[in-house]
């Protein structure tokens, strides 16, 4: 129908012509809305990881419902300094059609030198595309230098996407569903590896954490295919060492005597969380479907990790190692997201002593509405730093806190 002939010569076709280009615009709103809206409400479950990173020069936390990153230099100092970057600045040179990005999870690593920071993260536009970003920071200015990026695959229901970059921030890995890619952050190039290969070759597994060692060990959480619906959470050890020939150490069942999951139940709580402290070698994995965390140790590079301890909380139901931090050869620290003890208290972090093999001392509680934990041991101090991610009471914005463990 030609409404331009119809109606053009009459009062009430023009109004009402009007009114559809209205309903048109507020249609193509409300889509807009309620795609925004359907990014923005993954945020409140903290699905993909951190919502901050910090190194010993710098720490970011990014804000989706504000589109910026919270940017603070000398984080550890009685006098800290605190910039806002647009996520427009970042994704500009990126090419895309528009300014607006999720961002998912984001980290750093934690030896850093003292001019640039860089920070890598995952984002995902309005099309549901997903990118690993690179960006550079100048320590000084507190300014964007440059950016990298790479468009990754679409992950499916059960994928976390995990993000792990070496230490002195050589490169960053992301793990997807069939491949996992590599990225050499000072020659941007990419090295593309087969995830039958490096990490499985018998089952399909889902990434969830990871983290990589400064000397190039990655370890990889991840839940293994056991039949319809259920899995197992593992914890995969490789080496990088030569980015060319990754080698695969260990492949180790961490809910031995557990019951396995239906992800689809509560996807919101099954991410895995892992820390490793690299001096003495231990590693902390929570697994909070089962309340539980489990600790291990290498005790030779060349040899798999090798199951210590499994602690298991007393209280059901309160997910309890959704964040976790190994601080030395003993002491951990575990996130119990769903733990309201007090009436302003919605989560808390408990700190514990792994005395031997047998007993476990706990040293320290602290509640609040946490929903992030990491642990960085500042260099040439002998102060032992847990920044932990809070939400504020007052809205939907988080900040993070720096908490000092102290025991003995």
């Amino acid at each position: 129908m030609n409404y331009k002939n119809c109606f053009c010569r009459s009062f009430i076709g023009e109004l009402i012509l009007k009114m559809c280009y209205f309903f048109v615009i507020l249609l193509i709103f409300r889509t807009v809305h309620g795609l925004e809206q359907q990014l923005l409400n993954k945020e409140k479950f903290q699905i993909y990881g951190a919502d901050f990173a910090v190194n010993e020069y710098m720490a970011v936390l990014f804000e989706n419902n504000q589109q910026k990153f919270i940017i603070t230099t000398k984080p550890f100092s009685s006098h800290p300094k605190q910039e806002s970057l647009p996520y427009c600045r970042v994704v500009e040179s990126m090419n895309l059609t528009q300014c607006y990005v999720y961002i998912h999870a984001i980290v750093t690593g934690t030896k850093q030198n003292h001019t640039h920071s860089v920070f890598a993260m995952i984002g995902e536009d309005k099309n549901q595309n997903f990118y690993l970003i690179v960006m550079i920071i100048s320590i000084d200015s507190i300014s964007l230098s440059h950016t990298l990026s790479r468009q990754l695959t679409k992950p499916d229901e059960l994928e976390n996407l995990p993000l792990g970059i070496h230490p002195h921030n050589s490169y960053v890995c992301v793990v997807q569903f069939t491949e996992t890619i590599c990225l050499d952050i000072s020659l941007n190039t990419t090295q593309t590896y087969d995830n039958t290969n490096l990490w499985d070759q018998t089952a399909f597994i889902f990434g969830q954490a990871m983290v990589v060692t400064d000397d190039h060990h990655l370890f990889l959480l991840a839940y293994r295919f056991i039949e319809s619906e259920e899995f197992s959470p593992y914890l995969y050890s490789a080496v990088l060492s030569n980015m060319s020939d990754p080698t695969l150490l260990a492949r180790i069942d961490l809910s031995t005597n557990h019951s396995n999951h239906h992800l689809f139940e509560q996807k919101q709580h099954s991410m895995l969380s892992i820390s490793v402290h690299e001096e003495s070698n231990m590693i902390v994995v929570g697994i909070p479907l089962l309340d539980m965390v489990v600790i291990l140790s290498v005790q030779e590079k060349a040899q798999p990790p090798v199951i210590n301890k499994t602690h298991v909380s007393s209280q059901i139901g309160t997910f309890f190692g959704k964040s976790v931090a190994m601080l030395d050869n003993n002491t951990y620290a575990v996130l119990a997201q769903s733990i309201p003890t007090l009436p302003w208290s919605s989560s808390q972090v408990q700190a514990s002593i792994l005395i031997d093999l047998k007993c476990i001392r706990q040293i320290s509680v602290m509640d609040s509405y946490f929903i992030g934990l990491f642990y960085l041991s500042i260099r040439n101090k002998s102060k032992t730093n847990l920044c932990i991610s809070q939400q504020s009471t007052t809205n939907s914005t988080n900040a993070y806190t720096i908490a000092t463990i102290s025991y003995s």
